[in-house]
């Protein structure tokens, strides 16, 4: 199929709103990038920018042009039909038609150059044509190459560009300089290489119709040609070899969308890593090291090692004023977008309850106290610890300001004190980390007291410098609640439910904000971006939404999974460039390990939670990874949960079930203590066990069937009642202010009045505006078996107008 055909097929394909958009695919190893364009079968040699910081330019090494002459006819890229550009494991593939002769080229970088401070490496690419029929491959050189604005005309034209000095030829390899920052290079080919011009271009000359050609690049000649000196089948399976055993991880779920975007993350993460400093926000077009929130998907992926790595080296490389710095891929700091101080800190707790590595504690509680610093002196100018934050406090791309005295950036001033704590807790300080936590709990405090808003039973998004609430925050201000233990889950249910009503798209979707007068491309606080899918699967999961978990991460694996992307990761819902983005990628394996199948590490005390979130659909689902691997098995009445772990952890059992009587639980085939707490909407399943390698866990139980018949809408002032069937009424939570009064008329019914005004402080935001405060929720605590089954029930409701005024006439 043509390119041209290829896209107008999938121009309708409600999967690509934009229609298909052809690029460029992309390989890498460390700092040497292979690039293959989708619309030409050209290819690039490309490197970071490491001498100098350069965020959208690579260093342009050389550019690959395959040329056919076939029956005396030259044919050029432009004129290939047909083609194919496809990532493979560690390379980039294409197959094209140069008329009636089948074109395929491999570029693959190899395993050279990883831990160097200046790039290094060797790439081969591969040509084979059917029938074979001779090819020349014409080599130039460059300066700078950048995707960022789009396609590149210099990889996309018919030309090639003379390397920046002439090329020599000693013996059947040439040397020259290549790109901007002038990296040696020393090129060989299975064929004949020939110089072009005033020793300008090569070319090199295939006459069996197939066979390579080998770039090295390095800081000095010599280097590059000992490189040249590689055994090419030895390295080639090394790499192969490092890709099988990379991508031997998965998960098994009744989504394949899921599985395979769970699989692709591995090869982009990959791609990206540049040792020591971490990695890449996305090898495609993004080339610096802004966020470095990989590292908690890297842990679960076996790479304990590299986390560490980037972490340390973030706090080794302190910037003067104390913050955390952002890299290039030279290892020059910047700092933009507010910063990464929050991102690091959250890191470093992950780390430390992922490992429980005392020395690493020890080297970062120090550097963490300076960071904790040099936040509140940036962003508490009037010294009353609630905080203010730059463009994105909350995920990669979120772009939204925080003024001052904000709401999610307080409760990441909080995150950050209780992680200095749990580092003082873990070293055995037990009174620096009372310390800590206290001065979390009274920041804690201001915050409720500042910008709670009880009626609405959420938190409002800022406290301007004139003391006005602004009320509409943004996705993590709804998540952030529950899920870091800011409020209890009753609040915290409330506080998702309007991430629920507000931001969440038909597909479970995610989008950042309301606080834009639109929902289209862009990354400036409005998308549906993918670093915030995770976050909204961490937070359902939280709330014990089971049936809902797991829809943001399938939205996010399906625009993965699209025809303009297949496998390289974007960065926002909307968008058609492969962009290999790192922050997704990494943020979507710790989700889909955490949220969904429910493993928490505890390393610290040598135990691992087990709190899964599948759907209630879900028959099985299993997980393999390099330390853990999980079967689940789902009936009616019986639910199975094994668990290996390289490490002998304690188990943890906390499962959010559906209100249900649960009959026994066993472990591995002898039952064993547990208990139910109330939670909303569930009841949790507690159940310890000692440690070990291998467990399974086996519950036997019935969800009890019963309802709760209220009304959806009601006026303010109407009456209603509510009737349970199945389940007992013990008790109301009116929090929020919802009814005007209530009673019990027995145990299974309820009646009650919605209060007078409640929509009144709304009244200036119009009838529209008043949607986004009409929403309320109170709770029915209920109970089964006599109290031994107990939960709270949200009753959701949306409050209308007790009377409008309608025009006539």
């Amino acid at each position: 199929m043509s390119m041209a055909a290829d896209t107008a097929e999938h121009a309708r394909d409600p999967r690509l709103p934009l229609g298909r958009n052809p690029r460029e695919r992309i390989a890498a190893w460390d700092k040497t990038i292979a690039a293959t364009d989708e619309t030409v079968p050209n290819s690039a040699v490309l490197t970071y920018f490491t001498k100098t910081a350069n965020a959208v330019y690579f260093n342009n090494i050389a550019k690959l042009m395959p040329v056919i002459t076939d029956h005396g006819k030259t044919l050029m890229p432009s004129q290939a039909t047909g083609l194919k550009v496809e990532d493979f494991h560690g390379g980039v593939a294409a197959d094209c038609q140069y008329g009636k002769v089948a074109l395929h080229t491999e570029i693959i970088p190899l395993m050279v150059g990883r831990g160097v401070e200046h790039p290094e490496g060797l790439v081969l690419y591969r040509v084979t044509t059917t029938p074979a029929t001779p090819v020349e491959i014409r080599i130039g050189g460059g300066d700078k190459l950048g995707f960022v604005w789009g396609p590149s005309p210099l990889l996309r034209n018919d030309e090639v560009n003379p390397f920046p000095v002439p090329v020599s030829m000693q013996g059947a390899i040439a040397t020259t300089i290549g790109g901007m920052e002038e990296a040696a290079l020393a090129i060989s080919t299975s064929g004949k290489l020939e110089v072009v011009g005033e020793n300008e271009t090569l070319t090199a000359r295939l006459d069996s119709g197939e066979g390579y050609v080998l770039i090295a690049l390095a800081g000095e000649t010599a280097r590059a040609q000992d490189l040249l000196g590689t055994d090419i089948e030895a390295a080639e399976q090394e790499l192969k070899t490092y890709y099988a055993n990379l991508m031997s991880s998965y998960i098994k779920t009744p989504e394949p969308a899921l599985d395979q975007a769970f699989n692709d993350v591995f090869y982009n993460l990959e791609y990206n890593w540049i040792e020591p400093y971490g990695w890449m926000e996305c090898a495609h077009h993004w080339l610096v090291m802004w966020h470095m929130q990989a590292t908690s998907g890297a842990e679960w992926m076996g790479q304990v090692d590299r986390s560490r790595m980037s972490n340390l080296v973030h706090m080794d490389k302190l910037m003067a004023n104390g913050a955390i710095p952002q890299l290039s891929a030279g290892g020059q700091a910047r700092r933009t977008f507010g910063g990464s101080n929050q991102f690091w800190a959250w890191q470093v707790r992950h780390f430390w309850n992922f490992t429980g590595d005392t020395d690493f504690a020890k080297r970062a509680a120090k550097t963490l106290e300076r960071v904790i610093e040099q936040t509140f002196e940036e962003h508490d100018d009037d010294n009353d610890h609630l905080i203010g934050w730059g463009k994105q406090i909350g995920n990669q791309e979120d772009f939204i300001f925080t003024p001052r005295n904000g709401s999610t950036s307080s409760m990441e001033a909080i995150n950050m004190l209780r992680t200095r704590a749990e580092l003082a807790q873990g070293l055995g300080d037990k009174q620096t980390a009372l310390l800590w936590n206290a001065k979390a709990e009274s920041i804690r405090s201001r915050l409720i007291n500042q910008l709670w808003l009880p009626d609405l039973g959420r938190f409002a998004f800022h406290n301007d410098s004139q003391g006005n609430l602004r009320l509409d925050g943004q996705y993590h201000t709804f998540i952030y609640p529950l899920l870091f233990n800011i409020v209890d889950p009753l609040d915290g249910y409330t506080s998702l439910r309007h991430m629920r009503d507000r931001l969440t798209g038909p597909d479970g979707e995610v989008y950042l904000s309301n606080n834009f007068p639109n929902h289209i491309v862009g990354t400036w606080g409005m998308q549906a971006g993918a670093a915030q899918q995770p976050w909204a699967a961490w937070g359902l999961s939280a709330a014990g939404l089971r049936n809902e978990t797991y829809r943001p991460l399938k939205a996010l694996a399906e625009w993965v999974g699209d025809l303009n992307h297949r496998g390289g990761w974007p960065e926002v819902s909307k968008e058609t460039a492969p962009g290999y983005f790192t922050p997704p990628a990494g943020l979507f394996v710790a989700s889909v390990c955490e949220a969904l199948y429910g493993l928490k590490m505890h390393a610290p005390q040598g135990a691992i939670e087990i709190s899964p979130s599948f759907p209630d659909a879900w028959p099985s689902a299993s997980l393999y990874l390099p330390e853990f691997g999980v079967e689940y098995r789902r009936t009616a009445s019986k639910l199975e949960y094994a668990l290996k772990t390289k490490q002998k952890l304690a188990r943890k059992l906390r499962w959010k079930l559906p209100p249900s009587r649960v009959k026994s639980v066993a472990l591995d085939g002898e039952k064993i203590d547990f208990h139910l707490e109330p939670g909303v909407g569930y009841t949790m399943l507690v159940a310890d066990a000692p440690p070990t390698q291998e467990s399974r866990f086996t519950i036997e139980l019935s969800p009890i069937d019963f309802t709760l018949q209220h009304p959806q809408s009601i006026a303010e002032g109407d009456e209603f009642g509510i009737r349970a069937q199945g389940i007992e009424i013990t008790g109301i939570d009116d929090r929020h202010g919802v009814l005007g009064k209530s009673s019990m008329t027995d145990e299974q019914t309820l009646v009650a009045t919605i209060r007078n005004g409640l929509l009144a402080p709304y009244k200036p935001y119009g009838r529209l505006g008043q949607l986004n405060f009409s929403r309320r929720t109170f709770f029915v605590e209920c109970s089964a078996d006599g109290g031994a089954v107990s939960f709270w029930q949200p009753i959701d409701l949306t409050i209308l107008p007790r009377s409008e005024a309608a025009p006539t006439g």
